[in-house]
């Protein structure tokens, strides 16, 4: 089983742990274990304190900043370069590091737009309200989701003041 979930996996791993039945037919229940692989309960020195590529693909989706990723990144060319395969290899993690460029590409486009939102929102809170500090309004801007950006530029077309704009 290869999970890579936000928490632990904290299920049996035997299936026999996961079914209840009577004492009576207990003994007649088959047992079946299986591998757990949980990408998330190891950490980064673990899993490039091997040489193995799958324990470096761990690493790279667990990376949190683009340091970690550069770090991982070589570990990983040197895996694969070492690797009986090498070819093969190569053409398969060209074709997942693309799955990963491409999410985080969509990710930081995603943030743009949010930035750009909030940046529209805040100029026209100036420019409607231009005689009030703004201050305290600032973090809960950056910190909006996208629907409450939209309810809080719909509010401001009618709102007579900012208190009418961020209430609940």
């Amino acid at each position: 089983m290869l999970y890579n979930g936000e928490e632990r996996w904290k299920v049996a791993t035997d299936i026999n742990q996961l079914i209840e039945c009577s004492s009576v037919v207990k003994p007649y229940q088959p047992s079946l274990r299986y591998l757990l692989l949980d990408e998330g309960a190891y950490d980064e020195h673990e899993l490039l304190g091997t040489n193995n590529i799958v324990a470096s693909v761990f690493a790279m989706e667990n990376a949190t900043d683009h340091h970690q990723v550069r770090h991982v990144l070589s570990h990983l060319a040197g895996a694969i370069a070492q690797h009986p395969s090498k070819e093969r290899m190569d053409k398969a993690l060209a074709k997942w590091a693309e799955g990963f460029k491409n999410e985080g590409v969509q990710q930081g486009i995603q943030q743009g737009i949010q930035q750009g939102k909030s940046s529209l929102l805040k100029s026209m809170l100036a420019m409607k309200f231009p005689n009030t500090d703004l201050t305290r309004y600032q973090l809960a801007i950056d910190n909006a989701a996208e629907d409450d950006l939209m309810r809080y530029s719909m509010r401001l077309l009618s709102a007579g003041s900012v208190e009418e704009v961020f209430k609940a």
